[in-house]
């Protein structure tokens, strides 16, 4: 079982492959992306660090799922080269796209350690020397691999030593509730689901791997209870649907939690007159719906009642609500930074507490 106290969120192991991706060596010593390995449980977002990578870089993707996969879509198919006189190996598929690379590439070689030991095997000189068959390995291309962990109970037998060390860095994923909510506010994700999560009434992650057909907790599967929102579905669909999202424990949880935010005031009523609300007198789980659904109306002209009440959360002993509310702002419209209530703002309790200064 792992044992290691060493991780990053999906947003550090983003930022570690993209300087590995891009990373050419020194002047003296000429190199090519590093290949890195993301470990972890399934659902912590690591095939997605690929994707918003390629998309940040503006790098092709070739996506390999190696669980699928023959060792003959590595090494080749066999063929007679009649001019030759000699069998070669004919590439196709995946590495026929990789070896017609002219552009940044990263080749993604998802749940790796699923892989048999032949497919596994079949990679080493492509990691190591780059070359197979006589062919190489364009220097625009570089590697990225996803494995789970055998203790996941995903199918996952490990990973051969000498395929290990042939990656620059094995990361391990771990969810983070900031850096869920920072992607969240991006994407969309349905802001009663940011305010659970943030509210710590339900867990953002709680990997208990189990034969039965049962969900957990997970940002894949949170971002299956936001699409089940976004769909529309009647309250008692949901009350099957949610717990079959992200498990028979944490379901109702959430469900209690939806529950309890139907308490929640009006928001364009606050945002007309921000200093008359009695932010006190609220539940902190009432709270962080609150701000999540204030800050998906940000906008231009309502930005200076949003800023004054975060200023009153920070005033009425509720900071942290503050701090999330332009936190999330910032991320879902971050033009509005540039304006002078935002100036003003960053400059005050919340804007120090959004800062890390709890000083």
């Amino acid at each position: 079982m792992s044992d290691t106290s060493i991780f990053t969120d999906a947003a550090g192991a983003a930022r570690i492959v993209e300087k590995a991706v891009l990373f050419r060596g020194t002047s003296d010593n000429p190199k090519t992306g590093r290949n890195v390995l993301l470990v972890g449980a399934p659902g912590t977002a690591k095939t997605s660090v690929a994707n918003s990578v390629a998309a940040k870089i503006d790098a092709d993707l070739i996506t390999s799922v190696l669980v699928t996969h023959d060792e003959t879509e590595t090494r080749g198919y066999p063929r007679i080269n009649e001019e030759k006189g000699e069998a070669e190996f004919f590439p196709f598929g995946d590495l026929a796209k990789a070896m017609r690379a002219t552009r940044n590439t990263i080749w993604l070689l998802d749940d790796f350690s699923q892989a048999s030991r032949e497919v596994q095997a079949s990679f080493m000189a492509l990691l190591l020397a780059r070359e197979l068959n006589g062919k190489k390995l364009p220097d625009c291309v570089s590697f990225v691999a996803t494995a789970n962990r055998r203790e996941d109970r995903s199918g996952a037998a490990g990973i051969l030593e000498a395929v290990k060390g042939r990656f620059t860095t094995i990361i391990e994923v771990r969810p983070d509730v900031d850096g869920f909510t920072d992607w969240a506010a991006e994407n969309d994700i349905h802001e009663t689901v940011i305010a659970a999560i943030n509210s710590r009434l339900v867990p953002l992650f709680d990997h208990a791997p189990s034969p039965d057909l049962v969900n957990q907790a997970n940002p894949r599967t949170w971002e299956a209870v936001s699409d089940l929102l976004h769909m529309g579905l009647e309250k008692e669909d949901l009350k099957v649907a949610i717990p079959g999202a992200v498990g028979p424990l944490h379901g109702p949880e959430f469900l209690a939690y939806m529950s309890n935010c139907e308490l929640m005031p009006n928001v364009d009523a606050i945002l007309s007159d921000p200093d008359s609300h009695n932010i006190a007198d609220e539940t902190p789980s009432v709270m962080f719906a609150l701000v999540t659904s204030m800050a998906r109306k940000s906008n231009r002209q309502n930005l200076g009642s949003i800023c004054r009440f975060a200023e009153r959360c920070s005033e009425s002993a509720r900071g942290e609500h503050g701090a999330l509310l332009m936190r999330l702002v910032r991320k879902i419209n971050p033009h509005l930074v540039e304006s002078s209530e935002w100036a003003n703002l960053a400059v005050g309790p919340v804007g120090k507490l959004m800062s890390g200064d709890y000083r």
